[in-house]
């Protein structure tokens, strides 16, 4: 399908949903046409694509470990869906059916449970290798170059020292033997957010990657691109992150930034040829079927935007406990709902912010896959932006011009419908009630930050922001001083992020 937005919806199976208060942009009433289907029954799994035998008997050991060890503060369910097995699925599985249970509460005592997971499962994170990347030196030639401040360039250097303890490498048992670990293989050495987070995650990765060119640390960071290019080759687009439980969503889209940010760097044109492809596949992957919503505005005309909407409606694996509290007490057909939009706040990668809810204290009410976010789509017309960068440097002409009919497009559309002249903001657009409101906050906040005006410090952190707040000092009762310039620092870190969107859609 043209990603031109003169091209219309082919209709299929749509139903034209038309509140017909409508929203002002501008003075323009606009109306949706969205894939929402009026007799959709929700049986069990209509978005389930297969959580896959090994994660559904690790669901089942999460319910007991929570029944036995008890539902507290201390209690982690992505714990139990990351332990790598030590024997085969079926043995496993077995022996978990035969222990002793309470004849009236159904669960197995604690000392049991204990006995059972240290003989059959080996620790959480073991079926990854700890590894020192090659290219990393203590003190690198030409760091931070325009960071003069002192005390600034010291605390640079101390997160580069962090480097080293957080890269690993995939252990080869996880592809010989798939049916025993949630880990996906991946072929180089890369960085994980650290603690209980021991995989490697989509949107994340990208400051990681900036901070580890501005550690001059190219090769791990390409290495991480190159691992990146062959989940989006193998899965049509990259997961939340590298664990089977993540393969119903994905998160912001920046490997199209990754791979420029690399190419800026070493002008490796086979990097380049070798992204092509894969970028425009990940491209369909966020702009054609359920991602993809059509809107018709008051002169008639049709702008392609995209959603955030994950491929599920069952709690997640990995907090499918919590997710069950949830949505407790509703009916079956709300409670998937409420299940879908729960993942989709996980892949839009701000999780369970108000701004995805009808009511900023209830969880249950997240309407998340019912929005078209300003965000998202300004991560897509960098997209479209890159790709026509990539595509003109390959003398892909065709591709060059497309992608960059697609970004004017899209630049269309925020005006069209994005954009409250009233507000002087771009606003998130609600379906099917069309609420213009909330997406606000999110450029709001990029005006209140930058007027402490900390060039350089914003400069700093938006490279090392997101490692250093994933060491295991962060939270804790580290020095109080070193912990609020950590906070302060991350969110001068987001107002750059923010600031670069708000250039990017003008």
């Amino acid at each position: 399908m043209s990603v031109d937005d003169e091209e219309r919806l082919n209709s299929g199976a749509v139903v034209k949903k038309v509140n017909r208060e409508g929203v002002t942009g501008r003075g323009i009433i606009v109306e949706v046409v969205e894939d929402w289907r009026e007799d959709d029954d929700y049986e069990d799994g209509v978005y389930d694509d297969g959580a896959g035998e090994l994660l559904c008997f690790l669901m089942d050991l999460q319910a007991a470990a929570m029944g036995s060890f008890g539902g507290g503060p201390e209690f982690d369910p992505k714990l139990y869906v990351d332990l790598p097995l030590t024997t085969s699925l079926e043995e496993t599985e077995a022996a978990f059916g035969s222990l002793p249970r309470c004849p009236t509460s159904g669960s197995v005592e604690k000392d049991t449970l204990k006995a059972f997971l240290k003989v059959y499962f080996s620790e959480a994170g073991s079926d990854l290798i700890p590894y020192t990347p090659v290219d990393h030196l203590d003190n690198p030639p030409d760091f931070l170059p325009g960071v003069r401040n002192a005390d600034a360039r010291d605390w640079g250097l101390k997160v580069h020292s962090l480097w080293p303890s957080l890269t690993r490498l995939v252990s080869p048992a996880v592809e010989r033997e798939p049916d025993q670990h949630t880990l996906l293989p991946l072929k180089y050495p890369f960085l994980v957010p650290g603690e209980r987070f021991r995989e490697v995650y989509y949107w994340d990765s990208y400051w990681v990657i900036r901070g580890l060119l501005a550690s001059k640390m190219t090769e791990t960071a390409a290495g991480m691109v190159d691992n990146f290019l062959s989940i989006v080759q193998a899965y049509g687009f990259f997961p939340n992150g590298t664990r089977t439980y993540y393969e119903n969503r994905s998160q912001p889209p920046f490997l199209s930034r990754m791979v420029r940010a690399i190419f800026s760097e070493t002008g490796d044109l086979g990097l380049v040829a070798r992204a092509l492809p894969i970028l425009k596949v990940e491209y369909e992957f966020w702009t054609t079927d359920s991602h993809a919503v059509s809107i018709r505005d008051g002169q008639g005309r049709v702008h392609r935007l995209s959603r955030y909407i994950a491929h599920w409606d069952q709690p997640r694996p990995e907090c499918s406990t919590i997710d069950k509290s949830i949505a407790g007490g509703f009916s079956k057909f709300k409670q998937q709902q409420i299940y879908r939009d729960i993942a989709t706040a996980a892949e839009s990668g701000w999780d369970f912010s108000s701004r995805w809810m009808e009511d900023s204290e209830q969880l249950s009410s997240l309407k998340t896959s019912s929005i078209v976010p300003v965000d998202l789509n300004a991560f897509l017309l960098q997209m479209e932006l890159d790709i026509a960068f990539l595509a003109k440097t390959l003398n892909e002409t065709q591709d060059a011009k497309r992608f960059t009919r697609a970004a004017d497009a899209r630049r269309r559309a925020f005006e069209a419908i994005l954009w409250n002249e009233n507000r002087c903001q771009w606003l998130d657009y609600w379906l099917p009630s069309q609420k213009s409101v909330q997406g606000g906050k999110v450029l709001s906040l990029v005006k209140s930050i930058l007027a402490f005006g900390l060039f350089e410090l914003t400069t700093l952190i938006s490279c090392y922001s997101s490692m250093y707040c994933s060491t295991s000092t962060c939270g804790t009762a580290a020095d109080l001083t070193e912990t609020h310039m950590r906070q302060i620092l991350c969110l001068c870190g987001a107002a750059c992020f923010l600031q670069e969107t708000q250039k990017l859609i003008k």
